[in-house]
């Protein structure tokens, strides 16, 4: 810590406090979508959370129930006082697309934790082998933003686009790909084995899922 710029007294006062061996933490990845994009940083080291200096992981509780911390960091060798709001943790996922063999949804917390940019709401999630879909390139982990020309910002959106597609029709799908490289998609639909289908998350339903 000291080469990354984390002066002596803050060293010292660390080493004071401690009854174990303390430990600081850097920041890996700032999740996306979240209020701390754009105020943390890749790189930031943690060095403490509403006063409190931060040696252990369960320092980092305090996120649990504050909407705000004060978050002290070491960057480019100097310490930055930040004010982040916290985000709450919910099931993002209520509705799942199945078309042309792939499942769609909005991108889970998973997703938004490992991307450094949400190109599109609509992630593919599974592609069934041998279907339309995998045949014509569509993989897990791609982002779709457009379909027959009609932007898809959100699993709404795509779910009207893709239920105006004809059987045996040939559908261009603008896609993202996991590595930010655009790509143009032709996949055609047959809806004798690859209907289009809708699942929503239903709290009264055995399954907790049911079709719409």
């Amino acid at each position: 810590a000291r080469q990354a710029g984390l002066s002596n007294e803050r060293s010292n006062e660390l080493q004071s406090t401690a009854s174990t061996r303390s430990q600081l933490y850097q920041i890996k990845r700032v999740e996306a979508l979240s209020k701390a994009k754009g105020v943390l940083q890749e790189l930031d080291i943690v060095v403490s959370i509403n006063g409190k200096l931060v040696r252990t992981l369960e320092d980092f509780d305090a996120q649990f129930t504050n909407p705000t911390l004060e978050i002290v960091v070491l960057r480019d060798s100097q310490e930055h006082t930040l004010q982040v709001e916290t985000t709450e943790s919910k099931q993002e996922v209520g509705k799942v697309v199945c078309w042309a063999g792939a499942l769609f949804h909005a991108p889970h917390k998973t997703v938004l934790q490992q991307s450094t940019t949400v190109p599109s709401g609509v992630y593919c999630a599974d592609v069934v082998l041998s279907s339309y879909s995998y045949e014509n390139g569509m993989v897990e982990g791609h982002w779709v933003t457009h379909v027959n020309d009609v932007a898809t910002p959100d699993i709404d959106s795509f779910e009207r686009a893709v239920n105006a597609c004809q059987d045996n029709e040939y559908v261009r799908v603008k896609i993202i790909s996991s590595k930010a490289k655009p790509n143009v998609l032709t996949i055609k639909m047959c809806y004798h084995y690859w209907p289009t289908r809708t699942l929503v998350k239903d709290q009264e339903s055995a399954e907790g899922w049911r079709y719409i």
